[in-house]
């Protein structure tokens, strides 16, 4: 349920969306017209931003494969690998010669700074690829001293002005959740 003021702050923007564009086909996310969208964080952009700085990508930009994976992700973190032609293109790859050894060497890039996941199956090298939540790469990639200070104090305050969780209380969250009562087993 949302709180007070967030249906305060929905409504008076509603208000804006009328009086300045009334016939303005606003993107909104609301189903039933809307379906199709996927849940991402506030700090996208932010972590976007991180994954393209050229202290962690120098020679490359793998940003368009992260985003084209988390659109395919049905909120269980994993995404099925079909066709990586078909995950190529839809990443913005568009040569049969580049795309799929770009896409493949994005995809190891993003394994290698933590984002991602990757498990082979027989002959397909990228059959599934489980999601790793932001937070926790983001944690394992400033224990290793590579997150930029700046980058670091502005995601801070974005996740607090957001409500996201940080590391620590994900992982005190994740602990409390496997917690069953003796009496339920």
């Amino acid at each position: 349920m949302a709180s007070r003021r967030a249906v305060a702050q929905s409504e008076r923007l509603r208000r804006v969306r009328e009086e300045f564009w009334p016939d303005g086909d606003a993107w909104t996310g609301a189903a039933p017209i809307d379906d199709g969208w996927f849940k991402a964080p506030r700090t996208l952009p932010l972590v976007l931003a991180l994954i393209r700085d050229k202290r962690l990508t120098p020679k490359s930009d793998p940003t368009s494969v992260y985003l084209e994976l988390l659109s395919r992700q049905f909120g269980d973190g994993v995404v099925e690998i079909q066709n990586q032609a078909e995950h190529a293109y839809a990443a913005g790859y568009a040569t049969q010669r580049g795309a799929n050894r770009t896409w493949e060497e994005h995809m190891r890039l993003l394994e290698s700074l933590g984002f991602i996941k990757i498990k082979a199956v027989g002959a397909n090298p990228f059959k599934y690829v489980l999601i790793v939540h932001p937070a926790t790469a983001i944690h394992e990639l400033d224990e290793k001293g590579l997150i930029p200070k700046e980058w670091m104090a502005v995601y801070q305050d974005r996740r607090i002005v957001t409500k996201e969780l940080s590391y620590e209380e994900r992982q005190a969250a994740r602990g409390r959740s496997k917690i069953q009562s003796i009496a339920a087993g």
